[in-house]
């Protein structure tokens, strides 16, 4: 059709449409026009632009529809205007008609303007049945079902336009879920929200496919296989979240959605589902594959030895929590005794000379010929109490300092920093720092009894094995190396007599020549509270330590007990006793009531009244003053207990902050007690102790005993130092409570495999707790 046509064929619709509504102007409000396709010929196959132009040319009556929606939108359509689009339609043809529709009549839409959205619309769809195609049919050759609508530019500028633009998400929206007619009693139309809800489904199941295939890298170890303590504390929660987040936005946010209801969101601040994503979507990647088990490993681990039985983990396992356990024969259960073992392994360590051994046997055959004598060893007393007096004088003035009057907010001593009352230069330190970390690998634990000197060189044999050592090694070691073995007295006391008994072997092996044990100074300080408590336990009516247990109400300490928690309980006691007593010895010496009064003493003062608590109160030669005839025996059993538990807690702080010239000092003093508590065992080690330092071991050895062996620090921090045994104690509280195994399928080849590992089941754990905030 030509363009004349076609705008004649428009202007004469007009002037029907108008003409009828001018020749229905007289008649009733609620007469109907019809507007079937009969009563207007279809349009012509010309291009749209063209018609539009047209009717812009020529229409000159009302203002017309401008979109699909209702209300104030209907334009001069007049408030009974239907916006559901029927086919009949009235029209009113003055500005001002207030005609209403009789009630239970269905009103119709009047639509007076050609140009209207609601006439394009009729046009193009009429235009398209002319063409014999459907809406569908042109929806689909309109996007990409046709090839040669797919390569046309014109069309595929105006796709991009039809995508990109702000009405394609609504239309989406109401073609899922049509709007319902303001003004109709009928329910809304179906549209297509069957169609597009199984769209949406089958394209989320194939977006999360993907992004889960994106995920699985970050959720498998490096190493499967490996164990390691690296490889499992390098699981990273905030890392694994930001990889969820940024490789998989639609299902981290479909689960946050989910997780927390609109209500929680908005009044809940502290509650987040990031743990809660995590997990589920380490149990979605680890049904997809069972090498996605970076967080079930951990979870094995950590719950395994936290007291879950291996059922427990079988039931997490099925519901993809945890690893598999694996499941072994049940086995029938037996007792037995065994020996665990620790090897230390510093980067500090300096390698001895391979002369270091000749050397050693040479001091060891001269150091048998002049012994330490007793004046000897009374006069290196004498020569290292100085250095022992200023820590004891520092204790004394700590304990005032550290007292709630001293700290109290509204009054505190305002000196603290004064240097008279620092604490005094260390006698010798070691360094500590990241380089001086003592790292503990733990052994497996051996199926042999240590009661006996035969089995003490089967463990020496099991050890040396799994470190490695075999023929050529040994050989080696024998001749240009040493090991340093440390332990408790026991220990100590069966490898020297094992070194006696072989003595005229024919090999430096079978002699253990390169073996040098070095007994733990947590059991020489156990022992020496056992004197303590020996010599100072009283009775109830005295100032002994019975006293103080009905005071305290611990009569469970009456008895001494290797095992269980007695020394730290009497250790605690006795700090208390200390405490009080040189609280007491504050008050006479500074002559004041109570201790507030010392508030306004300067810090010179209160340095000159320590030195004198320590001198006429806290030593041996205050005693030694008493006139013979005035003796009080209280009086000197007092003084003696204070001077006695301030040496021991002097120790004890030097043990902490690796003073290892300060705990030499007391070694002396430690051995008098021991020998007059009739303690032969350490008496002799201390002997022993002694005679190295001083006559038999080489500078580079003796170095190496005080500076490696006595004390280790496993965290690097200055007050942080520990006993070597304290450390191997608490390897064997790991293995035989905290980290128990439990179950019919333990034996001695189990526990020799899981002992090892005990040191990072324990840095997982700390791992675990502090990831997901469980230390507490």
């Amino acid at each position: 059709m030509s363009r004349h046509s076609s705008a004649g064929w428009k202007q004469r619709l007009k002037q029907t449409i108008f003409s009828d509504c001018e020749s229905s102007s007289d008649s009733s409000d609620d007469e109907y026009l019809s507007s079937d396709d009969d009563d207007h010929p279809a349009p012509s196959s010309s291009s749209s632009d063209e018609d539009d132009t047209d009717v812009e040319e020529t229409g000159s009556h009302g203002s017309g529809i401008h979109d699909l929606g209702y209300g104030s939108r209907m334009g001069s359509l007049g408030e009974n205007a239907d916006p559901c689009g029927q086919s009949n339609f009235r029209v009113n043809t003055s500005p001002s008609s207030t005609t209403q529709p009789r009630r239970g009549r269905k009103r119709k839409a009047s639509y007076s303007d050609a140009n209207s959205t609601f006439n394009k619309v009729r046009r193009i769809l009429d235009c398209i049945a002319a063409e014999k195609l459907t809406l569908a049919q042109f929806l689909d050759a309109f996007s990409w079902g046709d090839p040669e609508c797919a390569s046309d530019l014109s069309m595929a500028q105006k796709r991009r336009h039809f995508f990109a633009s702000k009405e394609f998400p609504a239309l989406l929206r109401r073609w899922r879920k049509p709007p319902a007619c303001p003004t109709s009693h009928n329910s809304a139309p179906e549209g297509g929200g069957a169609v597009l809800d199984e769209f949406a489904v089958e394209r989320v199941i194939h977006c999360l496919d993907e992004e889960m295939s994106s995920l699985d890298p970050y959720f498998r170890p490096r190493d499967s296989g490996s164990f390691a303590q690296k490889d499992l504390t390098d699981v990273d929660i905030p890392e694994l979240v930001s990889a969820i987040q940024n490789h998989a936005p639609t299902f981290w946010c479909i689960l946050d959605s989910v997780a927390t209801t609109k209500r929680q969101r908005q009044r809940n601040k502290h509650k987040n589902p990031m743990n809660v994503i995590l997990v589920t979507a380490s149990l979605l990647l680890y049904s997809r594959s069972h090498k996605c088990n970076k967080l079930q490993r951990l979870f094995s681990i950590y719950l395994k030895y936290k007291g879950l039985s291996a059922k427990g983990c079988d039931t997490l396992h099925a519901l993809y929590l945890t690893m598999s356990s694996n499941p072994s024969l049940i086995k029938r259960s037996e007792f037995g005794c065994g020996t665990a073992a620790i090897v230390h392994v510093k980067k500090d360590t300096p390698r001895l000379p391979l002369s270091t051994v000749n050397k050693l046997q040479e001091m060891r055959a001269a150091g048998m010929k002049s012994p330490l004598t007793a004046l000897e060893i009374c006069e290196i007393d004498e020569e290292v109490f100085p250095k022992l007096r200023d820590h004891i004088v520092f204790y004394i003035l700590n304990v005032l300092l550290e007292s709630e009057e001293f700290n109290n907010p509204g009054k505190c001593y305002g000196h603290k920093k004064s240097p008279e009352l620092q604490r005094p230069k260390p006698v010798r330190e070691i360094p500590c720092g990241p380089d001086h970390i003592s790292h503990e690998y733990m052994l497996g634990t051996m199926h042999i009894s240590e009661s006996s000197y035969e089995g003490n060189g089967d463990v020496i044999e099991a050890i040396l094995d799994q470190l490695g050592f075999k023929d050529d090694e040994l050989r080696k070691l024998a001749l240009e190396q040493i090991i340093f073995w440390l332990g408790d007295q026991l220990t100590a006391d069966r490898i020297h007599n094992l070194q006696k008994l072989r003595c005229q072997d024919f090999n430096a092996l079978e002699r253990l020549d390169f073996a040098l044990a070095v007994w733990g100074w947590l059991h020489a300080q156990m022992a020496h509270a056992k004197s303590l408590h020996k010599q100072y336990l009283g009775n109830e009516s005295g100032f002994g330590f019975r006293h103080a247990f009905g005071l305290l109400n611990h009569y469970d300490l009456l008895k001494t007990s290797t095992q269980g928690a007695f020394h730290e309980k009497f250790e605690r006691l006795m700090g208390q006793v200390l405490e009080a007593h040189i609280r007491a010895l504050w008050c006479v010496v500074g002559g004041v009531d109570k201790v507030d009064d010392l508030l306004a003493k300067s810090p010179q003062e209160l340095r000159s009244l320590a030195e004198s608590i320590a001198d006429q109160y806290a030593s041996t030669y205050c005693m030694q003053d008493f006139p013979p005839d005035t003796e009080d025996e209280v009086k000197a059993q007092t003084h003696m207990l204070i001077r006695d538990l301030l040496r021991y807690f002097v120790v004890k702080e030097g043990i902490r902050r690796g003073d290892v010239g300060l705990m030499e000092a007391s070694l002396p003093c430690m051995l008098f007690r021991f020998v007059g508590g009739q303690n032969a065992h350490y008496a002799v080690e201390f002997l022993e102790t002694l005679q190295g330092l001083y006559r038999e071991w080489p500078s580079e050895v003796r170095a190496f005993v005080t500076d490696h062996c006595w004390v280790l620090n496993l965290s690097g921090k200055r007050d942080r130092h520990t006993a070597a045994d304290r450390i191997m104690e608490a390897g064997i509280k790991k293995a035989k409570v905290v980290n128990k195994p439990k179950g019919p399928n333990i034996d001695w080849e189990y526990l020799k495999k899981l002992h090892p590992v005990l040191p990072v089941i324990d840095h997982v754990s700390e791992h675990m707790e502090d990831m997901f905030g469980t230390w507490m």
